[in-house]
């Protein structure tokens, strides 16, 4: 957790100060709401911690079908559905943060490629629009990419007991 609550400041206090400096002539350049996608995925992605956090150890035994010992609740099977939900929605925000956080760079990358590549002696704009585009375009790929992998063989939550006492009670 605490790693997630550094990453989120870090990634406050750049969105913040690229907010207060928006009309500075660099960050007018850089694209405001670019930088701004940016640290917003920069934030998602770093909130994937937070699922990793659940696990199954204080859920009521009644939840499951079977488990190890009547003494202990934990799940050996996958059967808790909180931590199996936790399992795939770190995936989910994971992704999500990274296209949001990867996607605008390539797209600003691309923009500059053909601007330095036009052959023409022209000037060469790029919209905005087009960049948008790119980054929707690669959201939605990720997107679908991780839809599919949760519809065909979602993530489950297992626990592997390495160690048992005298009694065979983890």
């Amino acid at each position: 957790i605490v790693l997630f609550v550094f990453n989120v400041l870090v990634a406050s206090g750049f969105f913040t100060w690229t907010l207060l400096n928006r009309n500075h002539a660099i960050v007018r350049a850089s694209q405001l709401p670019f930088l701004l996608m940016v640290s917003i995925g920069t934030m998602v992605s770093s909130s994937a911690i937070i699922p990793l956090t659940i696990d199954d150890s204080d859920v009521d035994p009644s939840v499951y079908r079977s488990h190890p010992t009547p003494a202990s609740p934990l799940s050996l099977d996958g059967e808790d559905p909180g931590a199996n939900a936790a399992c795939m929605a770190s995936v989910w925000l994971y992704c999500t943060g990274f296209m949001l956080t990867f996607a605008p760079l390539f797209g600003k990358m691309w923009r500059v490629s053909k601007i330095f590549n036009n052959r023409s002696v022209k000037r060469m704009i790029v919209p905005s629009r087009v960049l948008v585009l790119i980054i929707l375009v690669l959201l939605s790929i990720d997107l679908t990419i991780v839809l599919v992998w949760q519809i065909n063989a979602p993530l489950q939550y297992r626990r592997e007991i390495l160690v048992f006492d005298n009694f065979g009670n983890p």
